[in-house]
């Protein structure tokens, strides 16, 4: 709703919100169904997979709509970018997938969670964001 009363472009929100909401349908999917996956090949295999499917996509997508020369940047932006994919993306994945192992999908799920809704409670908390009752989960200023 925020996004729709500051943009004209009704057409473009609505698509972004779609694709959110197509993204939550497909990570529950890909919650419910890795437990069965991790079970028969293990954690470790399921998550490398995982990555590698998922890079590959992103890689193909990167090369179907940009030449490959915008690939080269300066060094640090590499370093950065290394950094970013192993704490934000492949230990998080090898957590969940090990988690889902141990306690199963749901419960893996449930406390995973726990990140986001503790976040908007920190805003409140730390960054002196004020969470109105009327505007939740709308908005949170």
């Amino acid at each position: 709703m925020h996004d729709a009363s500051q943009s004209s472009d009704v057409h473009s929100v609505a698509l972004g919100a779609g694709f959110v909401f197509g993204c939550a349908v497909l990570y529950a999917l890909y919650s419910a169904g890795s437990e069965v996956a991790i079970k028969r090949l293990g954690a470790m295999r399921f998550s490398l997979l995982s990555i590698l499917v998922a890079t590959a996509a992103v890689a193909l997508h990167f090369l179907l709509s940009r030449p490959w020369q915008q690939l080269l940047l300066p060094a640090p932006v590499y370093g950065y970018s290394l950094g970013m994919a192993l704490f934000s993306t492949i230990l998080p994945i090898v957590w969940q997938s090990l988690a889902i192992r141990h306690i199963g999908a749901a419960r893996a799920v449930l406390i995973g969670m726990l990140g986001p809704v503790l976040t908007i409670f920190l805003a409140g908390g730390c960054c002196t964001r004020r969470c109105r009752c009327r505007s939740w989960p709308v908005r949170c200023w």
